[in-house]
Order: C-alpha cells, then structure tokens, then sequence
C-alpha cells in the first residue's frame, strides 16, 4: 500500500475525530528545520496518521524522551540543572 493508499483509507474514516494532537502555541518556541531520509519520513506520517497528531508534535515527543534517557543515563538532571 503506497502512503496516499493509506491516506486515503485513514482519512475516509477519520471524519468524525477530534482535531490532530499538537501544541497549543508556537510562542516561546524556536523553529528549526529537519533534514530526514525519505523513508524515515514516510514512517513518520504514517504514524501521525495513526497517533493522529502532527508531526511535529511526534518529534517533540521523540526529542523529550530521547533527552530524558541521557540524563537518567548520565544522572544529569532535567534541563542540565
């Protein structure tokens, strides 16, 4: 099944959900850009299809947990304090 295939499957039954997970506001954010290989991105959207939330709100996630484990790793606390 090819991404729009599935697109197409999850977003006709899709028409009765709440609005995608994402965050509020952008405000105190900073934005960056990303650079991914095309199949790492095609994993993504198909999990925020599937999560039924943005994309970049999967990569925050990503990004929080993934810190996280360092710092537990190397008894650093939350946000170097």
């Amino acid at each position: 099944m090819t991404t729009s295939q599935y697109y197409d499957t999850v977003f006709a039954t899709m028409a009765d959900r709440q609005p995608k997970r994402r965050a509020e506001s952008r405000v105190g954010m900073v934005v960056t850009t990303l650079a991914l290989p095309p199949e790492l991105h095609r994993r993504l959207q198909l999990a925020a299809i599937e999560e039924h939330a943005a994309i970049a709100e999967l990569i925050r996630d990503a990004v929080e947990a993934h810190l996280e484990r360092l710092e537990r790793k190397s008894g650093r606390s939350k946000r170097g304090r």
